[in-house]
């Protein structure tokens, strides 16, 4: 699987807010389907995850995963929140 979220010019991890900031309506949506859908493909992964002998804690793991990247579409999670505090 990719790496499950956004990554700005620089290769550092971002958030889908970040990725919408100053585009058009379209890029916008385009931004947005692509989201969805790599969501929708980390939990489809979630659910294989958990029907195979052992794969609860991947099943968790990735669950965890799409459930944050729902949450930065939302608005949670804002800029930075993935680095560890100082």
């Amino acid at each position: 699987m990719q790496v499950p979220h956004w990554r700005d010019p620089q290769g550092r991890r971002a958030t889908v807010q970040a990725a919408l900031a100053g585009r058009t309506p379209e890029e916008q949506a385009a931004i947005v389907r692509a989201h969805a859908e790599a969501v929708g493909a980390i939990i489809h992964a979630a659910g294989e995850a958990r029907l195979r002998e052992g794969g609860r804690m991947e099943a968790r793991s990735l669950a965890t995963q799409a459930a944050r990247l729902c949450g930065e579409l939302a608005g949670l999670w804002p800029a930075g929140s993935n680095e560890p505090l100082a």
